[in-house]
């Protein structure tokens, strides 16, 4: 074994905590109070810490804040196509497999009749895209 080989694995098996690090001085700090407009994307990261860590950040916020809503409106997901951990080939059939249970209106995919969603909506969205220009006809 080489000798960098401890701190490599060590690191991609962390990694997960720089970007919740992150998402955490974000808020706590005031920065999407003090600028409402303002949208972050946290991408190149998988999502399988969301879960546990917003409960545990809206349960810190609202201690001395009053409660504060998560809205799913506000993920996305992504199938990190050309990485080796990509969902590709089977990108639909993992994507259905995920969301399952979730809501219709918060799977939404982009189409000019639908609210942002998580499996492309919200995509369209924090990145100005233009719905209309990328669906095809039925």
């Amino acid at each position: 074994m080489g000798e960098r080989t401890l701190p490599d694995a060590s690191s991609r098996a962390t990694k997960v905590f720089f970007p919740a690090l992150s998402l955490c001085d974000l808020i706590f700090s005031g920065v999407f109070e003090r600028h409402p407009s303002l949208r972050l994307s946290i991408v190149e990261f998988e999502l399988a810490w969301a879960p546990h860590l917003l409960p545990t950040v809206d349960y810190t916020y609202r201690e001395p804040h009053g409660e504060v809503p998560v809205h799913v409106g506000n993920m996305m997901w992504g199938s990190h196509y050309l990485h080796s951990e990509s969902t590709f080939p089977q990108s639909r059939k993992i994507l259905a497999e995920i969301l399952e249970g979730v809501p219709d209106d918060e799977q939404a995919k982009p189409a000019p009749d639908h609210d942002p969603g998580i499996a492309g909506g919200n995509t369209a969205r924090v990145y100005n895209f233009d719905v209309a220009r990328l669906t095809l006809p039925a």
